[in-house]
């Protein structure tokens, strides 16, 4: 399941309501957050940005440092770092 996202950066805006915060890119809408507690709402978009936004160089990193390890010294970081890498790409 290796869907296409929207590009990146994303980034916060919020509603003329001030409901809900939007997170958008190019001032299209991507995803919004809501809550009766607005900070909360605003707390949550800002967490999906920062995972979007790092989230292929985190997965780059990894794989990078996978590289690295020997494996029959560190066979079982190897493993733990490719389950998180399929976990992260929906597989």
């Amino acid at each position: 399941m290796n869907l296409k996202h929207a590009p990146t950066p994303w980034h916060l805006a919020s509603t003329a309501d001030g409901y809900f915060t939007c997170i958008e890119r190019d001032d299209r809408l991507i995803a919004r957050c809501g809550s009766s507690d607005f900070l909360q709402a605003e707390r949550d978009a800002a967490f999906v940005v920062r995972a979007v936004n790092a989230h292929e160089e985190l997965i780059d990193t990894l794989r990078m440092v996978i590289e690295d390890l020997q494996e029959d010294e560190y066979g079982y970081l190897i493993k733990m770092a490719e389950q998180a890498i399929a976990k992260a790409e929906g597989e």
